[in-house]
């Protein structure tokens, strides 16, 4: 998982061997950034909806991802800006 506070869409971050599922930064000021899940790319991955208000300091990414011949498991990841708490 990976938060940061500069990720947004002109950020390229991967790593080989992994997708990563991305929410980012949508806000041109300081009061969110993005947050990110890399898992191996050969499990089985979900994109699910997840509660995200950048205007509020938080972004979110939600996924539903299973290894191989396993049962799903539940991810979330959040970004949380220091001055705001999450709902």
């Amino acid at each position: 998982m990976l938060n940061d506070t500069r990720l947004n869409k002109s950020t390229d971050c991967q790593l080989p061997g992994y997708t990563l599922i991305r929410s980012d930064k949508s806000t041109n000021d300081s009061t969110s950034g993005g947050t990110a899940i890399a898992l191996p790319s050969n499990w089985d991955i979900e994109h699910v909806p997840s509660l995200t208000n950048a205007g509020d300091g938080y972004e979110t990414v939600g996924i539903i991802a299973a290894p191989p011949s396993c049962e799903p498991m539940k991810f979330l990841s959040v970004y949380n800006h220091p001055q705001h708490h999450l709902p």
